[in-house]
């Protein structure tokens, strides 16, 4: 029995294994107290180590349990649904035991199924960062290294050397921190909210396939949003989709009209969910150039995800003085795309798009408003495949 003083000081028969403290005779001297209370400290720790295995050891006694008690619950209503047919004998009876067994192996299959789940959304986050990494080195060395046979040199490198004009990436003074990004992404967020909010909006009142819009003019900016929602997949899978398609420059490339001869190139990997890329559109003739320089990140709101594309001020690149004689300007652009979950057990998912433009590019023309609807088609195709099919005779 421990005494409460044992019970206190968290005492386990890994005390009995540990060095003892000897008793204090006499006046310690500096080295010796210094001795002691590393020895104290040391008991302490592998005290407290123990302790917390223990903690672990029936949480884990605990969760099975749980499991256990689960089952036999599941089992018992299960049995419950056909007690009250009475009475049941012969082919009636073996129906009862079947059916007893196929709902329990529902369960079962329900509880696997999720699990299952959870791993796939892990390795595709797995697989999501490896495309990252690769893409960013190929595209590297690629920019660095003339026509080469190299079979890990992708096909975009090398369309983009054979088709498209050389580019010249911008650097940066300094790299984007963590910070920055976190600071972009909470006011962007702040930003969207204020605007979803907002009752002074117009909208065209039609519905393209699932899509609706919704606008407002902010001064000399045009606030748009269209969004739609997707039944039978997760909030949190339909996110990993999107960014697997916006983090990536490869892929973003692919949501742009070819006409605008896009171009995609990634500057700096902050991490996993923040990356700074340039982007370029150029007319058929190569002579004008308009081009940006933007932080693509992700991150957990309320009910969802947020991702954010937006151009970061000019003040953070080095000096930057293209080579050759193509005329170049500056777009600034916000673009967003925010994830919540819906639906009763939250299966499905309610996504919003929307972004800022400049209010002359919308005066007495709807081909803006066009083009965004061809781009968003363009992501639900590269999130979630064809939006309609050829069927075959």
């Amino acid at each position: 029995m421990l005494s409460t003083w044992e019970e206190r000081e968290g005492y386990s028969p890994l005390d009995e294994r540990l060095p003892a403290l000897a008793p204090v005779i006499a006046p310690l001297s500096k080295d010796e107290k210094a001795a002691r209370q590393r020895l104290h400290v040391r008991r302490t720790y592998y005290r407290k180590l123990n302790l917390l295995q223990t903690l672990r050891d029936e949480v884990n006694q605990l969760e099975a349990e749980y499991e256990r008690l689960v089952d036999k619950r599941q089992r018992d209503e299960t049995y419950e649904s056909v007690a009250g047919v009475t009475d049941l004998v012969g082919p009636d009876k073996v129906l009862a035991d079947k059916y007893a067994n196929l709902a329990e192996m529902k369960g079962q299959l329900r509880r696997q199924n999720e699990a299952m789940r959870v791993a796939l959304l892990e390795y595709t986050q797995v697989a999501q960062r490896l495309q990252m990494v690769m893409e960013t080195e190929d595209l590297t060395d690629a920019e660095h290294s003339g026509y080469s046979s190299d079979d890990t040199v992708t096909d975009l490198a090398m369309q983009r050397r054979s088709s498209l004009p050389s580019v010249m990436l911008p650097s940066l003074k300094t790299p984007v921190t963590l910070e920055l990004c976190y600071e972009i992404g909470q006011r962007a967020y702040s930003e969207i909210s204020w605007f979803r909010s907002s009752p002074h909006f117009i909208t065209s009142g039609v519905s393209v396939f699932g899509w609706r819009d919704k606008r407002v003019r902010d001064g000399e900016r045009v606030k748009f949003m269209l969004h739609k929602t997707f039944y039978g997949i997760t909030e949190f899978d339909l996110s990993l989709r999107s960014w697997s398609v916006i983090g990536s420059p490869t892929r973003m490339k692919s949501l742009f009209s070819p006409a605008m001869r896009p171009q995609v190139l990634p500057i700096q990997v902050v991490d996993e969910d923040n990356v700074v890329m340039l982007r370029q559109f150029s007319t058929p003739d190569g002579k004008v150039v308009v081009e940006s320089v933007f932080l693509t990140t992700r991150l957990e709101v309320p009910g969802g995800h947020l991702i954010v594309t937006r151009s970061l001020s000019r003040d953070l690149l080095a000096p930057y003085v293209p080579m050759d004689t193509t005329h170049h300007q500056w777009d600034d652009f916000f673009v967003w795309v925010l994830s919540q979950s819906s639906g009763e057990h939250g299966q499905d998912c309610t996504l919003c798009l929307g972004g800022e433009f400049d209010v002359l590019m919308t005066v007495g023309s709807e081909a803006w408003l066009m083009e965004l609807l061809f781009m968003v088609l363009r992501w639900e195709t590269a999130v979630l495949g064809p939006i309609f099919s050829i069927q075959s005779s």
